[in-house]
């Protein structure tokens, strides 16, 4: 796996006034209105999709309409809700789950014509920070980070394999500046000052709670939004950076306060992930990728032997990489 400078677009999901949808092109499953649903979240597919992913589990069916694309996709997809019988939903677009946390995070599974026989996983923020500025300490104090970051550097070229995509692993420290802020992303260690692999850029608020990612001479925006649960924010980034010298690719980054968890992350947590498909596992210091953790720095973990590296949020979620497939990636988020 290459460790140079091959990041995903990092940061947030990206803003609904920003983007329209994408060109012409697959994936989509009839049309539908949008009314009727009882919640609604602005999600990121790890491949670098934005959408808009409304749930009714009173009426028991599900729609997600493409926003923008990596790809080319556009249109809307609808599809009905089985109870699963472990609280979360099976979505009869794919052999998934979806499950939401009212007012909050969502995750699910759905199925792009990029790659037909593999589950993307999608997360989704309900009731975004009220403004983008939440992401740093205003005025004069920075804010640093641990991601886990899954990114496809060959659009159309076959996502969700191991040549093209795969996952990373770092801090991510964001400083403020008058109306925007900078941003200095370092890759496999929680030391930015003296990084030895170093991405940069720009944070601009878009209000809403929205804002805009640049990398330093990048050719794209992506976009950025957080949700904030326990005191703690949880940013979700939909990425799309796809030229020039140290693009990003296309994908998504999940980043997270930097906190000792301790035994505040013990609870359910349904899961997805690019490899594996779904479930529902017990996670707390005894049971699952914690029970035999090594500690990098505060809030990142390797675990079993060096397998990979995951990292949680007391506000409830975690997400995972593994180090020896390199294209596994998974999230969870935890039951109520």
């Amino acid at each position: 796996m290459s460790r140079c400078m091959y990041f995903p677009g990092l940061i947030l999901l990206m803003s609904l006034a920003a983007c329209g949808g994408g060109g012409g092109g697959g994936g989509a499953v009839g049309g539908g209105d949008s009314t009727g649903y009882d919640r609604s979240f602005t999600a990121s597919a790890a491949v670098g999709e934005l959408l808009k992913y409304r749930i009714s589990t009173t009426q028991n069916r599900y729609q997600y309409e493409i926003l923008r694309s990596s790809y080319n996709l556009s249109g809307t997809t609808n599809g009905t809700l089985t109870s699963r019988g472990d609280g979360t939903w099976q979505p009869s677009e794919a052999s998934s789950l979806v499950y939401s946390v009212s007012g909050g995070l969502m995750i699910a599974g759905i199925k792009l014509s990029i790659a037909p026989a593999a589950i993307i996983p999608v997360v989704g923020i309900g009731a975004p920070v009220t403004n983008v500025n939440e992401l740093w300490v205003q005025p004069n104090s920075s804010r640093k980070y641990n991601f886990i970051s899954f990114q496809c550097l060959v659009p159309n070229a076959g996502a969700r394999n191991g040549v093209n995509c795969t996952t990373g692993f770092g801090t991510m420290e964001i400083f403020p500046d008058v109306s925007r802020a900078t941003y200095d992303l370092c890759f496999g260690s929680n030391d930015t000052n003296s990084c030895t692999s170093r991405s940069q850029g720009t944070i601009s608020a878009l209000g809403s709670g929205y804002g805009v990612f640049r990398r330093t001479s990048a050719s794209a925006d992506s976009y950025v939004t957080a949700f904030k649960a326990n005191g703690r924010v949880i940013g979700v980034v939909d990425l799309y950076d796809p030229s020039g010298a140290l693009a990003y690719g296309s994908g998504q980054i999940i980043f997270l306060e930097q906190e000792d968890v301790s035994n505040s992350i013990a609870g359910s947590y349904a899961w997805i992930d690019t490899v594996n498909g779904k479930g529902v596992a017990t996670q707390d210091l005894v049971t699952g990728f914690l029970a035999s953790r090594a500690s990098l720095w505060t809030g990142m973990y390797s675990y079993g032997a060096s397998a990979g590296h995951v990292m949680f949020s007391s506000a409830g979620i975690y997400v995972r990489r593994s180090s020896s497939t390199s294209n596994e990636y998974e999230i969870g988020v935890r039951m109520q």
